[in-house]
């Protein structure tokens, strides 16, 4: 495989996870996020964050965090900003609280 057709690759099930995400989460009747999906040495992370235009932030991911069975850091994380998180062997799902302007992308 070239590597043209990996990066298309890999971006398609990027994107594929993110609606799949989304989609999880209109079924819930909640606003979709701003996702990203990050690879580390460690593993992937998914990270989703509120849209700029989000009038309460904090209630959604709590609303998000809630429907994914997520855990809320105990620590504080800085500046206001709550962050949950699910982990499933090498892939981790974080949400933060602080709003995203980027799209959602790979």
């Amino acid at each position: 495989m070239t590597e043209g057709n990996r990066f298309r690759v890999g971006k398609a099930l990027d994107m594929a996870v993110i609606d799949v995400l989304n989609r999880s989460g209109l079924d819930h009747g909640l606003v979709p996020l701003v996702w990203v999906i990050v690879s580390y040495p460690e593993g992937t992370v998914i990270e989703g964050h509120p849209p700029l235009d989000s009038s309460d932030p904090d209630f959604l991911c709590e609303l998000w965090a809630s429907a994914l069975n997520m855990t809320e850091y105990a620590y504080d994380t800085g500046e206001g900003e709550r962050v949950w998180y699910l982990t499933d062997g090498l892939w981790r799902v974080e949400l933060s609280s602080r709003a995203n302007s980027v799209r959602s992308v790979a």
